[in-house]
């Protein structure tokens, strides 16, 4: 087997420790080269890397387009054909609250939990099983949580329909037809490195990161959010499948018996709000039965 490329972008200084400490266990019996991009030198964080892996490679990048610019930097630096497979890592807010919800094909992830769906897969075990799934599975070309892995298409809320649009224009642009793109939400994964010479056929540089366009009367730069996409859609434009190998397949199943049950049970009897004005009302077998006031039941 060839090397393993490791990438983590650090901006969250705080989190260092943690993924030092899981690179360090989950990786150690495998030949790696390990990159760490960074804003700047930061002598105690590279201490860190080196005390364990002491040919760590760290670069210095601007963080534009959060860690999508930094991946594409990294992989300007290397040659691909070294290494059968690669890993992305990065530092990300943490949330605290169970209000902020992201739906992901058919699962609803609480922000609280998100960091930790994120880097499941970095663990000694799961490693052993996602590099031994990669070498019986020739069509695996992408993992990471289950919970994660969107499969958009054009039917998206507006937002998310701009970066689903400018993704599939650079996609069609290498002459690759996807109707529907898959990726990991969050954008960690352990990967197949050939996949990525999509991304570096882009020739990308910082100034690709911050050009902005028109959303809701603001300036935003969507080309970050599209490359989200393109990045993690690599292994579905390659043929290849992206999927969760190292999850037990009971708790998937599991899970998603939990979903169909509640989902019927929300049919035959739900209260909700509904509208822009966010009414309350009692719905029988999804037919609005009652409205409730705006309070408390």
């Amino acid at each position: 087997m060839k090397k393993i490329l490791v990438h983590l972008h650090i901006y969250y200084k705080e989190q260092t420790d943690m993924f030092a400490k899981k690179i360090n266990s989950s990786l150690n019996r495998y030949d790696y080269d390990l990159f760490v991009t960074i804003r700047e030198h930061d002598e105690e964080i590279e201490q860190k890397f080196l005390s364990f892996k002491p040919d760590t490679e760290f670069v210095i990048t601007e963080n534009i387009g959060a860690d999508i610019y930094p991946f594409t930097y990294v992989l300007n630096l290397i040659n691909l054909e070294d290494y059968d497979y690669l890993v992305k890592l990065h530092t990300k807010k943490i949330y605290d609250k169970f209000e902020a919800v992201g739906e992901f094909n058919k699962y609803k992830v609480p922000f609280k939990y998100w960091n930790e769906y994120l880097i499941s897969f970095l663990s000694p075990h799961n490693m052993k099983k996602i590099i031994k799934n990669f070498k019986q599975n020739k069509n695996l070309g992408m993992v990471a949580n289950y919970r994660l892995i969107a499969n958009e298409s054009t039917n998206l809320p507006k937002s998310c329909k701009i970066a689903y649009d400018a993704a599939k224009e650079l996609i069609e642009k290498q002459n690759i037809h996807c109707e529907n793109l898959i990726y990991p939400a969050g954008t960690m994964f352990v990967a197949r490195a050939s996949i990525f010479n999509l991304v570096k056929q882009l020739n990308l540089n910082a100034s690709n990161f911050q050009e902005f366009s028109s959303y809701a009367g603001k300036p935003v730069s969507i080309f970050p959010y599209a490359m989200e996409r393109f990045i993690g859609n690599c292994a579905n434009a390659n043929g290849l499948l992206t999927k969760d190998v190292y999850t037990p397949k009971l708790q998937i199943f599991m899970l998603d018996i939990t979903l169909q049950i509640n989902s019927i049970s929300s049919f035959i009897f739900s209260i909700r709000r509904v509208g822009e004005k966010k009414i309350k009302v009692v719905k029988i077998f999804n037919i609005t039965i009652k409205e409730l006031d705006k309070g408390k039941l």
